[in-house]
C-alpha cells in the first residue's frame, strides 16, 4: 500500500507562500493538500473529500512533490503551437509582403501562397495550414467569376476564390 508522507523539509511559510502566490484554482487546491497533510495526520480519502481530486491523483501530486528537486507540483499548461511552420512574427511579415502584393492589383489564391511557402520553407505544407495563416492574420475569402467553357464551347462562369484582408 502506498504510503502518504510528505519526505520532503519544507516549511510551512513556503507552503503558505505558494498558496497565495498560485494563479490557478488547481494550483491552490495542490498547495492546500501539501499545507493539510503537512499540518495534520490525514489520509488520501479525506482529502480527495475536500479537494475534489481522486485518491490516485493526491498520491501522483505527493509523489511528484517528494521526487523533484524543485516546489513545482503545477499542472502543465497544454495546448499551443506544437508543429508550427513559421513563428507568429515570421507569418506576420509574410502576411504583410502579400498585403502589398495584394494592394498592388494582384489576387493572392491559396495555391500560390503554398507553393511559395513550400520554396521558402523547404518542405511541405498543408492546405489547412495555409487557411489557418490566412484566418490568423485577418484576411477573408473573396469570390469573381471567370468565364469558362466546357467541352462542347459554351461558355458558363466559375466561380474562383481569392483571399483579400479584412479592411478595418
Amino acid at each position: 500500500m502506498r504510503t502518504l508522507k510528505i519526505k520532503k523539509n519544507i516549511s510551512l511559510k513556503i507552503i503558505r507562500s505558494k498558496m497565495r502566490s498560485a494563479s490557478l484554482i488547481s494550483d491552490f487546491k495542490r498547495w492546500q493538500m501539501v499545507y493539510v497533510l503537512k499540518n495534520y495526520d490525514v489520509n488520501a480519502e479525506f482529502l480527495s473529500d475536500i479537494s475534489g481530486y481522486s485518491k490516485a491523483s493526491i498520491y501522483s501530486i505527493i509523489q511528484k512533490l517528494n521526487n523533484d528537486n524543485s516546489d513545482d507540483i503545477s499542472i502543465k499548461k497544454k495546448g499551443g503551437r506544437r508543429r508550427e511552420v513559421m513563428s507568429i512574427e515570421n507569418e506576420r511579415q509574410f502576411v504583410s509582403e502579400l498585403k502589398v502584393k495584394f494592394e498592388n492589383g494582384n489576387f493572392i489564391y491559396s495555391k500560390d501562397v503554398k507553393k511559395i511557402l513550400e520554396n521558402k520553407m523547404n518542405r511541405k505544407v498543408s492546405d489547412d495550414y495555409i487557411y489557418d495563416l490566412f484566418n490568423r492574420n485577418g484576411w477573408k475569402k473573396g469570390y469573381h467569376k471567370k468565364k469558362r467553357f466546357d467541352i462542347d464551347g459554351n461558355i458558363y462562369n466559375k466561380r474562383s476564390v481569392y483571399w483579400q484582408p479584412i479592411v478595418t
